[in-house]
C-alpha cells in the first residue's frame, strides 16, 4: 500500500535486494546491461473455472539489481510487471512453460529436465502462491507455519518459493550448489532486503 504496488511486486523487490547483496554492490552495478531474468508463473483460468486448476502462463522480467535505492527498485519492478501483464511479455516463454497444461504429469517429469536443460530465458524463478488466510488445524493441532519446497528444473539455478499463510509469508529456497554456493547468505539477504522495505514503508506512513 505504501508504494501503490502488489504483494508480488514486493516479493520480487525483496528477491532483487537479496541478489544485490549476494552479488555485491559493485558487481551488481556493473550488470546494468545484463540483468538477471526471473521466471514468474502467473495463474490463469480461461475455461471459466471448469478445468483442472493447473493452467498458468509465465512472465520473464529483468530484476534491477543495479538499482541501489530499494524504493526505486520496487517502482521499477512494478512498472515492468505491468508492462508484461499487458501483453508485452514473450509468448514463446509462456508457451514453453505452459506445457503442463497438455502433457501428462508422468511424461512431464521425464521430459521436463531435458527440455529445460538449456533454456535461455531465465536465470531464476520466483513463485508467489496465496495460501489460507485463516488458521488451519489437523486433529485439533494448529498449523503454525508453511514453507514451500519447489523442485529444481532444467538450468534454473535458483528457485524461491513463497506461500502465504495468515499474515505471514513462508519462503523456501532451492539452489544448484554449483551456481549458488551460499544459500544461507542468500536467506540473510532476503531478510535484510525485506527489513529495508519495511523500514521505508513505516517512514512513509509516519510522514
Amino acid at each position: 500500500r505504501a508504494g501503490g504496488t502488489t504483494l508480488n511486486d514486493v516479493v520480487l523487490a525483496v528477491v532483487t535486494g537479496a541478489l544485490r547483496r549476494h552479488l555485491g554492490a559493485e558487481r551488481s552495478s556493473q550488470l546494468a546491461g545484463q540483468l538477471p531474468r526471473v521466471l514468474v508463473p502467473v495463474g490463469s483460468r480461461d475455461d471459466g473455472g471448469a478445468g483442472t486448476g493447473n493452467s498458468f502462463s509465465a512472465l520473464v522480467a529483468e530484476l534491477p539489481v543495479s538499482t541501489a535505492d530499494p524504493r526505486r527498485r520496487l517502482s521499477e519492478i512494478h512498472a515492468a510487471m505491468r508492462r508484461h501483464k499487458q501483453g508485452t511479455g514473450s509468448s514463446m516463454v509462456s508457451s514453453l512453460f505452459s506445457v503442463v497444461d497438455v502433457v501428462p504429469p508422468q511424461l512431464l517429469r521425464r521430459l521436463g529436465s531435458i527440455a529445460l536443460a538449456r533454456q535461455p530465458f531465465a536465470n531464476l524463478a520466483v513463485t508467489n502462491i496465496p495460501g489460507s488466510p485463516v488458521p488451519m488445524f489437523l486433529l485439533g493441532a494448529q498449523l503454525l507455519a508453511v514453507h514451500p519446497i519447489v523442485t529444481g528444473v532444467g538450468n534454473i539455478a535458483l528457485i524461491i518459493g513463497v506461500l502465504s499463510y495468515g499474515e505471514e509469508l513462508g519462503v523456501g529456497i532451492t539452489v544448484d550448489p554449483d551456481v549458488v554456493d551460499d544459500p544461507d547468505g542468500l536467506l540473510e539477504g532476503i531478510q535484510a532486503a525485506a527489513a529495508e522495505l519495511v523500514e521505508w514503508a513505516r517512514s512513509t506512513a509516519s510522514d
